[in-house]
């Protein structure tokens, strides 16, 4: 079984510094072991969508599950507090998760 750390229990080192990116486009793609996403932003949705690839996250594919459950629970927290959150709608989906 999976142990869950409290907040308590965990310390987070300091690091130099983390880069600050922004994101609102993902591709994904999994092998037998990971999942790897390349995070991007829309530059411009006119008659073409241009998409500025910002950095590839590879993550284990338990990790992946912790993951997807962390922010299932957190934007339900979110929604509690503040409303349901909008999206732009299908039109900006470009193509589903791949094998690779």
């Amino acid at each position: 079984s999976v142990r869950h750390w409290g907040k308590d229990e965990v310390e987070y080192v300091k690091a130099p510094e983390i880069p600050v990116l922004y994101a609102n486009n993902a591709q994904i793609a999994f092998n037998n072991f990971d999942v790897s996403l390349v995070l991007g932003e829309i530059m411009e949705a006119a008659d073409k969508l241009r998409v500025a690839p910002k950095v590839k996250v590879t993550i284990s594919l338990p990790f992946a599950l912790e993951l997807r459950d962390l922010l299932v629970r957190n934007i339900a927290v979110f929604e509690d507090k503040f409303g349901p959150i909008h999206t732009p709608g299908k039109e900006l989906i470009i193509e589903d998760a791949q094998a690779s």
